[in-house]
């Protein structure tokens, strides 16, 4: 982890709103929470959405791995600590650290944006947006483990449309809408009976208001992983991969 004054951290307590039926804080709701605080450590550094707008751009997730050790209940407080670091001049790596009362990690985030220009769609640089002194990459930089691929044997598994709800600040489906998406796909025993211990999504292309998209998914044989595409349901474009871990 970075010096004291390169880390921003916020409190936090788990709503009713939040859990699911067991009492716990759904996995949508810890991704909002890494969207959330990453946005409002970028606003406090001047390289926000709003920042970036003004120069033509915006940020796009590109990449997220969650691994839990639990999930706090209903009315749990809680601390979340983030930081960031250049990775390649091209992405905005970020971690997040969720600690629990006793300060002891219970979910571990890395994440990854690029920035893209709105008028051409193609990515940029972080050194030809952003100021340089947030350019300089650590030695040891974490990054992602490995490759997410298309499972090989998909099955159709659901069919939505993107609602008004799903549209975020950059008028396209927002990165949790995916993993709400995805979660639909995990067979009801393993839902209900079973933990989740690790999510990873890569995030391909965007989908717009009213888009109809399809789930495919693939369970493999020792039962402890999914792996779903979601594609658009016109041209069958991939949008997202998404692994699911449970034990």
């Amino acid at each position: 982890m970075p010096g004291c004054e390169d880390v921003f951290e916020e409190d936090f307590r788990v709503l009713y709103s939040d859990v699911d039926f067991k009492g716990q804080i759904k996995a949508v709701k810890i991704l909002n929470l890494c969207q959330d605080i990453a946005s409002r450590h970028s606003y406090q550094l001047g390289l926000s959405a709003l920042h970036l707008g003004e120069k033509g751009k915006i940020w796009v997730v590109h990449r997220y791995e969650l691994e839990f050790k639990k999930r706090p209940f209903w009315d749990e407080v809680f601390k979340i600590r983030t930081w960031r670091y250049p990775f390649k001049k091209l992405y905005e790596m970020r971690r997040f650290d969720f600690l629990d009362s006793n300060n002891d990690v219970f979910v571990k985030g890395l994440c990854s944006w690029v920035i893209v220009d709105k008028k051409t769609k193609r990515p940029s640089r972080l050194d030809r947006t952003i100021e340089e002194k947030f350019c300089f990459e650590p030695k040891n930089p974490e990054v992602f483990a490995a490759e997410i691929k298309s499972p090989l044997n998909p099955v159709l598994k659901s069919e939505f449309k993107a609602l008004r709800d799903d549209i975020d600040f950059n008028n396209h489906v927002n990165n949790t809408s995916y993993l709400k998406w995805a979660k639909e796909c995990i067979d009801e025993d393993d839902f209900k009976n079973k933990n989740l211990k690790k999510i990873e999504i890569l995030y391909l292309n965007d989908s717009l208001y009213n888009d109809r998209l399809k789930v495919f998914s693939e369970k493999e044989e020792d039962s402890s992983r999914y792996l779903i595409e979601i594609k658009n349901g016109k041209n069958l474009k991939s949008l997202a991969l998404i692994k699911i871990f449970i034990s």
